[in-house]
């Protein structure tokens, strides 16, 4: 991993938790209409769903509702996404996996808790959305990891912003290959994470985001991972803008 683009990381994040940009994100259009709020109510509402004995088919039909509007609000029905020549009920199959009791201890899990156990049980619940959850549409590893974050919160959603800061760190972006390199890949994040979780400024960051709302480790880094990728995003075009106005 490149340690360079590590301590960038982390200054970036010092600079961002000083400036109070999270409470600003949650607080910009008022909690209840802000983006992020969309994760809270999904994971809120699967949370619920799994406090139940027996899920009845409108608490499956509600269920796909959340999920359609996480996703909506995240923009995994735009462009050429198959999910758009469906209505709601396409995530019927997809409800019914996450919520399977095999995979309950993955849910909000804590990195210290992530060991390679953890990780085969992860990869047979990810190989079963891939494989069964939309016929024969195949998900992407974007959508797969969006679904997974906002219903269990047992790994950042790999979306163009967080590959953008993987790849930054020398680390593998991708899930799509096969379960071998999953795997390997999700280790990589692992130890990776843990390590940055000792770094004194993240743990009092993480600390403050808590303040504000109780987020597991996983969705935390998905929501700095984002904001950092949206950060070298716009320092890229602000270079390239530079570059194209001198020549």
């Amino acid at each position: 991993m490149k340690s360079e683009g590590i301590e960038k990381f982390v200054g970036f994040l010092v600079r961002w938790d000083n400036e109070e940009s999270f409470r600003s994100l949650k607080s910009k259009t008022g909690i209840s209409l802000s983006v992020w709020n969309s994760w809270d109510r999904c994971f809120a509402a699967f949370h619920s769903a799994r406090m139940k004995r027996k899920i009845s088919e409108e608490d499956c039909d509600n269920l796909c509702l959340h999920i359609t509007a996480y996703l909506a609000s995240w923009g995994m029905y735009w462009g050429p996404s198959f999910l758009k020549e469906f209505n709601y009920r396409i995530h019927e199959n997809c409800v019914r996996i996450v919520l399977d009791k095999k995979f309950k201890c993955l849910v909000g899990i804590s990195l210290n808790d992530f060991d390679d156990e953890k990780i085969d049980l992860f990869e047979e619940l990810y190989s079963r959305i891939l494989m069964q959850a939309y016929g024969g549409n195949k998900p992407s590893d974007t959508l797969v990891t969006k679904i997974l974050s906002g219903t269990i919160a047992c790994i950042p959603a790999y979306d163009k912003y967080i590959k953008k800061v993987l790849k930054e760190f020398g680390m593998s972006y991708s899930l799509m290959v096969n379960a071998e390199t999953r795997i390997k890949a999700l280790k990589q994040l692992r130890d990776f994470l843990v390590a940055l979780i000792d770094d004194e400024n993240v743990k009092r960051i993480m600390g403050n985001i808590r303040k504000i709302a109780e987020y597991p480790d996983m969705k935390i880094f998905d929501m700095l991972f984002v904001t950092y990728g949206r950060y070298l995003e716009t320092s890229i075009r602000k270079r390239v803008t530079h570059f194209s106005y001198i020549t």
